[in-house]
């Protein structure tokens, strides 16, 4: 599920993540949200102009089905990324390029208590076999290889695979733990993704220290809000 998210290890320097995609460049933090408690603007939530999507002529998923803080609680800040956009990247198992999940919409949130940090994405396909066939992909690549990394050149950092599990919503779901300790320090990065008909939600958080059962159920909560938002439009 590092589709998503496996980029150069500011981890360490940038709330000891793996989102570095998730820092702005400004400060390597977050900037919370300066609107209230309901989250950013549209404007600052949608994607920038130009950001890849599955397909251009594949209407957009509304913003309201993005988590915002509060879903998450208040310990959690919503950052924009309206100045400094987030990009896909993909990674690589065992030698093997997994490409990533293409981005429909975007969020990201910091912690303020423990430091870690989430990002969520939703990707909207053409089709449901589409979407299975990504979700396919993503856990496929588990199978038989137990680290991965974001990246071949110079700034390469290695994940090891701790666990990988099936879960019991959406029309399929599945989660995944890693660590690194890349950097000399430690990192831990907790993965879930969910599919629902054509849509593919991936939420991924990541810190020195990640509670997993928090992070799934976040991934509920996230389902909650899609088929709530989808249902309303």
């Amino acid at each position: 599920m590092r589709t998503a998210i496996r980029l150069p290890l500011l981890v360490l320097g940038c709330a000891a993540l793996v989102l570095a995609a998730a820092c702005t460049s400004s400060n390597d933090k977050l900037e919370p949200a300066t609107t209230s408690v309901g989250g950013l603007p549209v404007a600052e939530q949608t994607l920038p102009e130009g950001h890849p999507t599955v397909d251009p002529a594949v209407a957009d998923l509304p913003v309201e089905a993005l988590l915002s803080e509060t879903d998450l609680g208040p310990d959690w800040a919503q950052g924009s990324h309206a100045d400094d956009p987030l990009a896909p990247a993909d990674s690589y198992f065992c030698g093997k390029t997994v490409p990533s999940l293409p981005w429909t919409q975007v969020a990201q949130f910091a912690n303020d208590q423990n430091s870690n940090m989430m990002i969520q994405i939703l990707s909207k396909f053409p089709d449901e076999a589409a979407a299975k066939a990504a979700v396919k992909v993503e856990r496929d690549a588990t199978v038989g290889c137990s680290t991965w990394s974001s990246s071949t050149g110079a700034d390469k950092v290695e994940w090891n695979i701790e666990s990988v599990q099936t879960l019991d919503f959406g029309d399929e779901a599945f989660a995944e733990k890693s660590s690194t300790a890349a950097g000399g320090g430690h990192a831990v990065d907790f993965s879930v993704m969910v599919r629902k008909g054509d849509v593919v939600i991936l939420i991924d958080e990541g810190g020195s220290d990640v509670d997993g059962a928090g992070t799934i159920s976040v991934a509920r909560k996230a389902l909650d809000k899609l088929q709530a938002a989808v249902k309303s439009q």
